[in-house]
């Protein structure tokens, strides 16, 4: 009498487990009802005895399973209230009380089919069967119509009461299979939350921390330190850069260096109480800590660093490190800032050898004022605001100028800025390129000027590397040179003996193809960097210029004496034309022209000037010169 299906027993139970709550609220409401029904009947009919009882018996068992749901299992309550609407229903309909109890029986078919164990829904629902045909027999006896009615009535109950159970069991059968379906459902979609919270965990942890290290990699250290910095709670900023960690790479392999990196991150965390840890590549390590950090505490803590990452390495070499802390004010500078603050002071402490520096209040200021003058240089490049002077080169045997250098100047207050501060800045900022072409166009402007004053002399223009790397350079050149109408044989470009020699394979070919244009090469401050005298005959120049440094002690050194001899001896066979620089004093004029030096430049002669004055004091020595021919 109905469907065998797998695993009713735990549907059911968990059915029964889910409607428990609801069915103790049922059981109260049901004795609320039969309390009222108990009321009415004692009030209208207290003769109907049958009626009086069992309601007050319903209202008894209900409220008393209630108020032991706790203790009473689901099933307990299930065939308690099943038996008891078998009984209520089987006495209503033997006593003349069909239609209550044809409802009651209905009632509780649905109970028993979706609630009662198997084992007793056949008993309940026979038993409820025989109870409702004896009735029908009962309350049509000795009427054939009525019999003939009933027997219609009885056979609907009967066909209802068989399809009941098994139209309940499909919807039971269906009902459960959608919630299995379901279920499974669930299962697949909470492991595919996990599965996406995995992944998730996997995202995060490549975004924002090193592979290498496990600390925060440059992106999330940034933002975190940003968020501090805006709350001022960032008190310091150290960086730790390991020294000559490319000797480790090479000594024991990437795999092992990679170890020791990943080591010297722990102790580094173990190092800082409150703070920040991130790993910006390239062997550098920034910590960001939330308490003020004095000069000795961190001088100490990267001591006791340095020992203990020694003492982890365990190698024949130990390491060293650099290390720098600043001190973040409200100077509305984010991390990026500070990023290259501190590359630029780590550059700095390895050229000059420094391994740790404290950036206090001072330094700072400093700091300040060279970021300050950096910004103007910039800006005064960006808007032309630089002028050109020129130094002239003067044979001292024909007592004539016999070309001009010209040289870059820029001002501040009134005062100079040197060529050795603003020249290396306009360099790391890639300016250079740009700075260059200008300044051998405002010279093309002026060549006029130049050609009044001197005569149709060459001029020389210094040229960066970087300049001479760019791909367009000779087109630019002869471009400018065409729009001005200059000969190129007047132009000398200038570059110095370290950037040539050590771009030599990749300079050459462009110097040959300027100097086919008819462009001359100076080479400045020769004598320098490199084996010089073996590199002399290949290099392909017109001029060559001896640095200062031989000049300045020409006079007293006689090992500088045969070094300038040697040039001058392999010059004069490469047919090179010699420039002394920097002279300054007679003596050492003297000791050139006895080595054969007639050439010079330098502040015994002229100064760097202005087209303008150098205008004036051309004409002074003119009327000087012509005075003292007279």
């Amino acid at each position: 009498m109905g469907l065998k299906l797998t695993n009713t027993e735990i549907y059911r139970d968990e059915l029964l487990a889910y409607l428990e709550p609801t069915m103790n609220r049922m059981m109260l409401i049901g004795a609320f009802g039969a309390f009222i029904s108990f009321i009415n009947t004692l009030i209208i009919r207290p003769d109907a005895w049958v009626h009086v009882f069992f309601t007050s018996a319903t209202f008894f068992l209900l409220i008393s399973l209630f108020l032991l749901r706790r203790r009473v299992s689901a099933d307990m309550k299930i065939s308690t209230v099943t038996a008891f609407l078998t009984l209520y229903s089987s006495v209503l309909l033997l006593t003349d009380n069909e239609l209550a109890g044809i409802l009651l029986v209905f009632l509780n078919a649905v109970i028993i089919v979706f609630l009662q164990k198997p084992k007793s829904q056949w008993l309940l629902l026979s038993l409820t069967t025989v109870v409702v045909i004896v009735s029908f027999f009962r309350s049509a006896a000795g009427d054939i119509s009525a019999l003939s009615n009933y027997a219609y009535s009885l056979a609907i109950y009967l066909v209802l009461i068989s399809i009941m159970p098994i139209a309940f069991r499909a919807i039971y059968f269906f009902l459960y299979n959608k919630l299995e379906l379901l279920q499974l459902k669930l299962k697949e979609e909470e492991q595919t939350t996990e599965l996406l919270q995995q992944k998730t965990d996997e995202i995060e942890l490549l975004a924002y921390f090193d592979r290498l290290t496990g600390l925060y990699n440059r992106y999330r250290l940034s933002h975190l330190i940003n968020q501090q910095l805006s709350q001022r709670h960032c008190k310091a900023l150290v960086f730790i850069d390991i020294k000559n960690f490319r000797k480790i790479n090479s000594l024991y392999g990437l795999k092992h260096a990679d170890a020791i990196l990943s080591n010297i991150a722990g102790l580094i965390q173990k190092q800082v109480q409150l703070g920040l840890i991130g790993y910006l590549g390239a062997n550098t390590f920034v910590v960001s800590t939330q308490k003020k950090v004095s000069q000795n505490e961190y001088l100490q803590k990267v001591k006791a660093l340095q020992a203990d990452i020694n003492q982890a390495a365990n190698l024949a070499l130990n390491l060293e490190l650099y290390s720098l802390c600043l001190l973040p004010e409200d100077d509305a500078l984010k991390a990026e800032d500070y990023y290259k603050l501190a590359e630029d002071h780590l550059a700095a402490m390895k050229a000059q050898g420094i391994t740790s520096k404290y950036v206090d209040e001072a330094e700072k200021q400093a700091l300040q004022a060279d970021a300050e003058r950096k910004q103007f240089i910039l800006e005064s490049i960006n808007n032309h605001s630089y002028e050109i002077h020129y130094q002239e080169k003067y044979n001292v045997v024909t007592k004539q100028v016999v070309g001009i250098e010209a040289l870059a100047r820029l001002q501040r207050d009134g005062q100079f800025i040197s060529p050795g501060i603003f020249i290396p800045i306009v360099e790391a900022d890639e300016h250079i390129i740009s700075f260059g072409y200008l300044i051998l166009e405002l010279v093309c402007r002026q060549f006029n000027q130049i050609t009044d004053l001197y005569g149709p002399i060459p001029v020389s223009v210094n040229l960066s590397p970087k300049q001479l790397a760019d791909k367009d350079i000779v087109s630019n050149i002869r471009a400018t040179l065409a729009h001005y109408q200059i000969d190129p044989s007047r132009l000398e470009l200038e570059i110095t003996e370290n950037e040539l020699i050590g771009n030599f394979t990749e300079f050459n070919q462009v110097i040959t193809e300027l100097k086919h244009l008819g462009i001359k090469f100076s080479i400045d401050d020769f004598g320098t960097g490199y084996s010089s005298l073996g590199y002399l005959s290949v290099l392909p120049a017109d001029v060559l210029k001896i640095d200062k440094s031989f000049i300045d002690t020409i006079h007293t050194d006689t090992k500088q004496q045969a070094i300038v001899r040697a040039i001058l001896d392999i010059a004069g066979i490469s047919g090179m034309e010699i420039v002394a620089e920097g002279v300054e004093t007679t003596d050492q004029l003297d000791a050139l022209q006895q080595l054969g030096v007639d050439v010079i430049q330098g502040y015994l002669y002229s100064r760097p000037q202005p087209l303008d004055k150098v205008d004036t004091q051309t004409q002074a020595k003119l009327s000087s010169d012509g005075a003292a021919s007279a």
